[in-house]
């Protein structure tokens, strides 16, 4: 039997789980607290109990998302040698990420600018992190001879991001017309041959 803690951190990722769920298929605005509860199998109040406002459950659902991310990401910098299996690796783990979780990738793309709260006062830490891993593995990839020296690692981790969470996007709204395979494979192209 689970014992209180943990029940409380199954019912918490449910309720974000289900939040990201519903603010990518309702949208932010027309998302009400209820529809998540009742998505997550849970009562309104229970929402409130974690989470101030509809603004909160909305941050707190894109940090859970971004630690997962981070967490793949993290697991691919400690675990591969590789300067370019380890790019090759990041954005692999994104698409599979976006394959197995589209909502995500909507509420990333989409739901977060409608908060004015994520936009005007989060300071978004967790994708910083995001983006300092990223900048990482270039500027180590820079000393090693592997990628080019010409680059700022910063610039090209935000370039990064960029191509992966628009392609993403496309594959999403393209609603099965691409294989998200052959973008990935033309992603990963243009990436390497960008930074080598």
């Amino acid at each position: 039997m689970k014992d209180v803690a943990q029940k409380k951190i199954d019912k918490y990722e449910r309720i974000l789980d289900a939040a990201a769920r519903v603010f990518a298929e309702k949208g932010f605005h027309r998302a009400r607290i209820s529809d998540v509860a009742k998505l997550a199998g849970v009562a309104d109040g229970t929402v409130y109990l974690y989470f101030q406002n509809k603004d909160d459950l909305l941050i707190k659902t894109f940090e859970f998302i971004m630690d997962q991310v981070n967490s793949v990401l993290n697991r691919i910098y400690e675990t591969e040698p590789s300067h370019e299996e380890r790019i090759k690796k990041l954005i692999n783990a994104h698409y599979e990420l976006a394959s197995r979780y589209p909502h995500a990738v909507e509420l990333i793309t989409f739901e977060l600018r409608q908060s004015h709260k994520f936009m005007k006062e989060y300071e978004n830490k967790k994708f910083k992190e995001y983006l300092r891993l990223i900048a990482t593995i270039i500027k180590e990839g820079q000393d090693a001879g592997a990628f080019s020296k010409s680059l700022s690692p910063y610039v090209a981790s935000r370039a990064i991001f960029g191509i992966l969470n628009e392609t993403m996007l496309q594959w999403i709204a393209s609603k099965g017309k691409y294989q998200i395979e052959e973008i990935s494979n033309t992603v990963m192209k243009i990436i390497l041959d960008g930074i080598t």
